[in-house]
């Protein structure tokens, strides 16, 4: 009878001596799954939002816009020398009002620096 006290309240001392590390180790492995479980919601509502942006007008024509140069009816187009020319395929998709393109002024055209080196040229 004795053994059988003993044995009782040792397997109660054991089964209460709080958490074995086995359980400790599956503890911080769940609230570790726990925040990545939080970190991936985050990500999702992201990208939800990013979605929902990309099916949008907006995102269209902004896109339209700067990938293919495209202009609407109150849009001012600039032509930038220099840069790479784009040949636009689709521009009667979205009327573009009449474009002018201007030469753009030289380096002597500033200030009057022509005509003053002209002056001075004359002068001599």
């Amino acid at each position: 009878m004795a053994v059988i006290v003993f044995l009782a309240v040792m397997i109660l001392v054991v089964t209460q001596s709080g958490a074995s590390p086995a359980q400790a180790r599956a503890d911080a492995r769940s609230a570790q799954l726990a925040l990545q479980i939080e970190a991936v919601r985050r990500d999702n509502l992201i990208l939800e939002e990013l979605v929902k942006f990309r099916e949008s007008d907006n995102f269209v024509i902004s896109t339209a816009k700067r990938e293919l140069g495209l202009v609407e009816a109150d849009d001012i187009a600039l032509e930038l020398r220099g840069q790479l020319e784009r040949r636009l395929v689709a521009t009667r998709a979205v009327a573009a009002p009449a474009a002018t393109v201007e030469q753009a002024p030289g380096l002597l055209d500033f200030g009057y620096i022509r005509e003053w080196i002209a002056q001075l040229a004359g002068s001599d």
